[in-house]
């Protein structure tokens, strides 16, 4: 009889209110939702505003993964998904709404499969591609979307995002992480008012400036607290962008100061949150935008980053990877900088080492990735960003290693450019460790 009760109250209520409320709710809705439909500061009408909205939500990842679960859970009327990635066992840490049974699925559908478990109300929507500038346009105009929600992991991303957004007119909830902090904030909100993600960077920073989470870790739990608070933020846009339309419902929190938006920082370590504002400066240009988002975040200008000229280039697809993606390809996208054909195969690398060569060998990886798998031989251990001239003998040859072969090859290049060593004298092993364990030796630990 208890638990029936605020249901049989929730309907008494329902005859006594005016027609003009926006109810759509069945009695089977009021009984799932009952513990938000009691809230004085949110009612049944703002129940009612999430049911008839609709969020896409870029990445089935650390942030998408808790992000999706609150969604559906919380009764948001159409869910997209947006994930070409397929499920991995090294995702499961972080990745909360895939299992070790998806391992291998892609990430699109194993996310929307667990979403449809959790609230069959919700319709849900897969799109199994990475997001780009040619797909981009074709997912964002497929839809109505209310909200987008960035669970992506790399600059040229969420400034294609952030683009898209602004030129279809939808609020885009933003969110970053990195070892122990992640920061969130509410861009183009209300849409074209709002400052956009440019606003708040208008450059990108250098590359390899900002650890990735596959360079720099991640604690588990932060991409949840995080994906958790992007959805805190996107009830509130929706709810508050749907009143501020005329439709009823309840305010949730303060009406923001106008062309301002508020960046929350949050420590793990300290508990901690910080605020910074942003100021929308200007608009972007419509035509022409959609260029090289790689190009433009590696230094480039092959997109327009603000309205004033700048011509566009085309793909884009190979700067938005991920560290992970970008190791886990190492050695297959060609030379970029010359240095190719001084990247070793492992078995290459073997086979001088037993014929008599004696490299000084640099790992270049964090001292924490050594801890997962190392190979028997090397002489330093120095993260790529921290090796200097008194780092590489100068009359000997150098051989250089990470992960999956991008780090190694930063280092060599960057030796050959500063003159601390002959180009002639600097190696790399191609694939990194990972390329070792391949076709060396497979006992070594994957990660």
């Amino acid at each position: 009889m208890t638990s029936t009760f605020p249901v049989l109250l929730l309907l008494l209520l329902l005859l006594l209110l005016p027609n003009s409320l926006p109810l759509s709710l069945t009695n089977p809705e009021l009984q799932r939702y009952a513990r938000h439909l009691v809230l004085p500061s949110f009612t049944i009408s703002n129940q009612s505003i999430l049911k008839s909205s609709s969020v896409l939500v870029i990445g089935a990842g650390g942030l998408g993964s808790p992000a999706l679960l609150y969604l559906a859970s919380m009764g948001v009327g159409t869910i997209g998904i947006v994930d070409g990635d397929t499920v991995d066992v090294s995702n499961l840490q972080r990745q909360v709404i895939h299992s070790e049974a998806d391992v291998g699925e892609m990430k699109c559908r194993s996310a929307a499969q667990t979403c449809r478990g959790i609230n069959g109300n919700v319709q849900v929507m897969e799109y199994p591609q990475e997001l780009t500038p040619k797909t981009g346009p074709e997912i964002f105009s497929d839809h109505p979307w209310s909200l987008c929600i960035d669970g992506s992991d790399n600059f040229p991303t969420k400034y294609l995002i952030s683009d898209l957004c602004e030129l279809h007119s939808v609020p885009f909830v933003y969110s970053a992480i990195s070892a122990f902090e992640g920061q969130v904030c509410v861009f183009n909100s209300p849409p074209g008012v709002g400052p956009t993600f440019r606003d708040y960077l208008p450059v990108p920073p250098d590359p390899g400036e900002i650890p990735s989470c596959a360079e720099g870790g991640v604690l588990g739990v932060v991409p949840g607290v995080m994906g958790a608070m992007q959805v805190v933020e996107g009830v509130k846009t929706l709810v508050n962008g749907a009143i501020d339309k005329g439709v009823k419902g309840v305010r949730m929190g303060k009406k923001g100061e106008e062309g301002k938006a508020e960046i929350k920082i949050w420590d793990a370590l300290e508990g901690a949150i910080r605020k910074v504002t942003v100021e929308r400066e200007g608009r972007i240009g419509v035509e022409g935008v959609l260029g090289d988002y790689g190009d433009f975040c590696r230094g480039g200008r092959g997109v327009n980053v603000g309205g004033e000229g700048g011509e566009a280039g085309g793909g884009g697809e190979k700067g938005g990877r991920t560290m992970d993606e970008v190791e886990t390809a190492a050695g297959s996208d060609g030379d970029e900088g010359g240095f190719e054909e001084k990247a070793l195969p492992s078995k290459e690398v073997l086979r001088r080492l037993k014929s008599g060569w004696t490299p000084y060998v640099l790992d270049v990886r964090l001292p924490t990735e050594g801890d997962i798998c190392q190979l028997p031989f090397h002489d330093k251990v120095i993260p790529h960003r921290g090796v200097k001239q008194s780092d590489v003998p100068a009359n000997r040859d150098v051989l250089i290693y990470c992960k999956g072969g991008v780090r190694s090859r930063k280092v060599a290049e960057k030796i050959v450019k500063e003159g601390w060593a002959e180009k002639e004298k600097v190696w790399e092993i191609k694939g990194g460790i990972m390329g070792w364990r391949k076709e060396v030796d497979s006992s070594l630990a994957e990660y």
